[in-house]
């Protein structure tokens, strides 16, 4: 492992709470590769919403919206290393882009949830460029 002192952690302000940002995003990653393993074993059009592993479903049964505590982590990493903000968004963005996450997934997905995982996809990744166009 890593040693303490090359970690990185911020603060997130309005959610009074200290994050370790190289575990929040390795998290992150292993649920996508959780999800992309359950997709390669998946049936034609088995996945549902609630097997969709959003970035803003980290914080579960958060006060507030799980969008903003989201982006909370975000802006406070931000503010202590803009590089791995940007580079954690492209990625994201690269990912979460609805042309291609419905182009790879789209068979999958389950009939009934297919919009709705589409139009989530859509949304988060609106919201992620608003927030990486408040960085600049």
């Amino acid at each position: 492992g890593r040693s303490c002192s090359s970690r990185s952690s911020v603060v997130v302000p309005r959610r009074a709470v200290v994050v370790d940002v190289d575990d929040y995003f390795l998290d992150l990653e292993k649920r996508w590769q959780g999800f992309k393993a359950m997709l390669s074993s998946a049936d034609p059009g088995t996945i549902l919403f609630r097997h969709v592993p959003s970035p803003l479903s980290h914080f579960d049964g958060a006060k507030k919206s799980e969008a903003d505590a989201f982006f909370d982590v975000l802006k406070a990493l931000a503010e202590k290393n803009a590089r791995r903000v940007k580079k954690e968004i492209r990625k994201l963005t690269l990912r979460w882009h609805p042309d291609k996450f419905t182009k790879r997934y789209k068979a999958a997905l389950h009939p009934t949830d297919r919009k709705l995982i589409e139009k989530s996809a859509h949304s988060f990744l609106i919201s992620l460029r608003e927030f990486k166009a408040s960085l600049n």
